[in-house]
């Protein structure tokens, strides 16, 4: 059995999945499965993936969905890896050449058993111009553990990581999906992550990342009306994890965006399915025109 599932969401990208396939084709260790779900595309990606599975240069595996988003592509990958380690690379991501034979040696020499780990966290360098060298955006703190929000919100770490998972971990945290609608963010299932397991931080980069212009993060802004239910129902995840977690102030933004994206998706029974029905609901409410106006505001810029 290989050691780590590499997985790929892939969408009408036949144009920039050759750079990711070349760098899995130069890792100097093989002890890999590529696994690609392919959410539908209409463009050559089919034809082009089974040409690779053909060259037998690396273990290939291959499936097609109807188009649902990355959200259920990524959650039928997760049910699909058979290998210890999992950790998903989008399709406009590349590895650095080393990095299959760095991830499975970090993991054997640091995961003791009974530590309660959920995997691991690396970085991942950022492209901005063409022909510009990889660059690490930020440094993680210099602590070896921690949960993966805590970099954001406590070491003010900026940018975007690379998260190898424990299969075994990530199967129970599915993406939450919601019906008519194509993206959720992935820290929907992070932050239940969080709230059982830590994560080991590692101080090396293993994937490449150049933003494309038909990337969700390119067009970010657009998603939370594309698909407020999808935001709704993240929110509401936040409001179920309280006070532990999250000071008053914070409560209060992730009760009122639960209901803010409520109302934009004109979902019904909103208080009904709160995971939040104390006093602090009622100030939310009234909070909601307040910040509806700054969300519809930041998306005008």
């Amino acid at each position: 059995m290989k050691g780590l599932t590499i997985f790929t969401p892939t969408y009408n990208r036949v144009y920039i999945l050759p750079q990711l396939y070349g760098s899995l084709c130069r890792q100097t260790s093989k002890n890999f499965v590529w696994l690609i779900v392919d959410d539908g595309s209409t463009d050559n990606t089919e034809v082009l993936v089974n040409s690779w599975i053909s060259e037998s240069k690396i273990a290939i595996e291959y499936y097609k969905q109807a188009n649902g988003g990355k959200m259920r592509a990524h959650n039928w990958g997760v049910q699909l890896c058979k290998t210890p380690l999992f950790t998903c690379v989008d399709s406009d991501d590349y590895l650095t050449d080393d990095a299959v034979e760095h991830i499975i040696c970090f993991w054997e020499n640091n995961n003791c058993e009974g530590e309660h780990l959920a995997g691991f966290i690396g970085y991942k360098s950022m492209v901005f111009q063409s022909n510009d060298e990889p660059k690490i955006t930020c440094r993680f703190p210099s602590i070896r553990r921690g949960k993966s929000r805590e970099l954001y919100r406590k070491y003010g770490f900026v940018g975007d990581t690379a998260m190898i998972f424990d299969t075994d971990v990530i199967k129970k945290y599915p993406f939450p999906v919601v019906d008519g609608e194509k993206f959720i963010t992935e820290a929907a299932a992070y932050v239940l992550i969080d709230s059982h397991y830590d994560f080991l931080y590692c101080d090396e980069s293993f994937q490449i990342c150049e933003y494309q212009q038909d990337g969700y993060t390119v067009n970010s802004g657009s998603l939370y009306l594309k698909y407020p239910k999808g935001w709704a129902m993240y929110y509401n995840i936040l409001c179920g994890l309280g006070k532990s977690e999250y000071s008053l102030k914070e409560q209060l933004r992730n009760l009122t965006y639960y209901i803010v994206f409520s109302k934009i998706g004109n979902l019904k029974d909103v208080f009904r399915h709160s995971n939040d029905k104390s006093l602090k609901y009622l100030i939310a409410w009234c909070l909601v025109p307040y910040y509806k106006y700054k969300l519809l505001k930041k998306l005008r810029k």
